[in-house]
């Protein structure tokens, strides 16, 4: 059964007060008065419509209106006017406060049940238009939503990570951006599978919210790398421990898992607007700190304004037992894989070679704008599993974003790295990848 629509009729005279509730017999019909017996029964109770006299003793009927707009829950109830003044300026006063409707005293019966059934079913629409708009408007945010959140991690993912810091910075606030790597990650994969993997990312994901606040902006970048934006005015000191607790917290729980693959995790600190004032050169400062970090031997954590030599390319060196670790191994099975900071040392030498006259290729594979990262991750096993069966064991690999592998070819001139890129290309296809690689042989060392 429907529910009955609720009518108040606020009326000093007791004639209309009694009319109105026979006229409008098929509705529960509340009745009263005066304006501040009104408003208390408002208070207390809603209605679905107010007709409202405006001529009334002690509050007129303007003063009840401009009252009840102010009520919880009354900002919307229309409200029809009942008034004997039929002037312009009585009409544009109640329009002005946002009456929906006149009825003429001494109202005409039929007149009046029309016009409340009318207002009543235009209120009735408006409240499921603006249901339906609130339920589109809710959805859109949800899928907005979504589409900032890492499926792995349930952490932010970059794009969200740049909104919000290039309006925090915009607005002229300080800020810290930590950048996190994790170390010897290829090692987990390897060793243990990509479940376990997936599980090192879900921990790191999950201690990076025990330590950071909620108004901070956590952010998976894609593969192994995080951010965390820690928002407004920090001390370096309750950065350091933050950054420690972090490093700290991951190695007890790899142990706690049995990973014995010396894995860890670097960070790199930049902090506005000391370092920057943009979000493009506070997250090249934060990576510069990183990659001073992993140069002098991971497991740290670095802030851009301690790295020496900031920004000078050119004076990047390693220590004799970093380098000596590097590359001399006890056992060397397959195509060599470093992380890109590795790799780049490694072509930074055979660069110099080739200058001598030794020529080098190197090969950028690049898959589609838009794929999600378990996808590109996917392909990207599929492409090192490729390159493993038909590349010579002198080539070097690495990963160098979600989206982009590199392969270096020492002493394969480009005519020779195109026809591996094919050998290459063909046995993807064969073990199951499916998208359209993007080749790029790039001459390395020739003067």
């Amino acid at each position: 059964m429907t529910e009955k629509k609720r009518i108040l009729v606020v009326d000093d005279d007791p004639v209309y007060r009694i009319t109105a509730g026979k006229v409008l017999e098929q509705y529960e019909v509340i009745t009263r008065e005066d304006g501040p017996s009104a408003l208390t029964f408002l208070r207390e109770q809603g209605c679905d419509l107010i007709l409202l006299d405006i001529n009334m003793p002690e509050m007129d009927g303007f003063a009840v209106f401009a009252a009840l707009r102010k009520l919880p829950g009354c900002s919307e109830v229309p409200v029809m006017i009942l008034t004997s003044d039929d002037d312009a300026e009585t009409e544009t006063k109640c329009l002005e406060l946002g009456a929906i409707d006149f009825i003429a005293k001494p109202f005409v019966s039929s007149v009046m049940l029309s016009r409340v059934a009318r207002i009543l079913e235009l209120e009735e629409l408006r409240r499921r238009l603006a249901a339906n708009l609130e339920k589109k408007t809710q959805e859109v945010s949800d899928i907005r939503d979504k589409s900032t959140i890492d499926e792995l991690t349930g952490l932010r993912n970059r794009h969200y990570l740049e909104e919000v810091v290039r309006t925090h910075l915009g607005s002229g606030d300080p800020g810290t951006l930590m950048m996190f790597d994790l170390d010897n990650f290829k090692a987990i994969n390897d060793t243990y599978g990509h479940g376990a993997g997936d599980q090192t990312l879900r921990t790191l994901a999950g201690i990076l919210r025990k330590f950071f606040r909620e108004e901070d902006v956590l952010c998976r970048l894609g593969g192994d790398e995080f951010v965390v934006y820690v928002r407004n005015a920090v001390s370096r000191i309750d950065i350091e421990n933050r950054a420690a607790a972090v490093i700290t917290e991951l190695i007890r729980s790899l142990k706690e898992y049995g990973f014995e693959t010396n894995s860890s995790v670097s960070i790199g600190i930049a902090q506005a607007p000391d370092d920057a004032d943009t979000f493009e050169d506070l997250y090249a400062a934060a990576d510069q700190a990183l990659y001073r970090i992993k140069l002098s031997g991971k497991n740290d954590y670095c802030f851009y304004g301690d790295c020496p030599e900031t920004g000078d390319q050119s004076q990047d060196v390693v220590t004799a037992s970093y380098l000596d670790a590097l590359l001399l191994r006890e056992s060397f099975e397959g195509l060599l894989h470093p992380d890109f900071n590795h790799f780049q040392v490694i072509y930074n030498c055979i660069h110099r070679v080739g200058e001598q006259g030794v020529i080098s290729s190197l090969v950028l594979l690049t898959l589609p704008a838009g794929m999600a990262a378990n996808e590109a991750e996917h392909e990207q096993e599929l492409m090192e599993k490729a390159a493993e069966q038909t590349l010579p064991l002198s080539a070097i690999t690495t990963g160098y974003s979600l989206r982009q592998y590199m392969v270096l070819l020492p002493g394969t001139d480009p005519e020779r790295a195109e026809a591996l890129c094919k050998e290459l290309l063909s046995q993807y296809t064969s073990i199951g990848g499916s998208v359209y690689l993007q080749v790029q042989i790039h001459e390395v060392g020739a003067k």
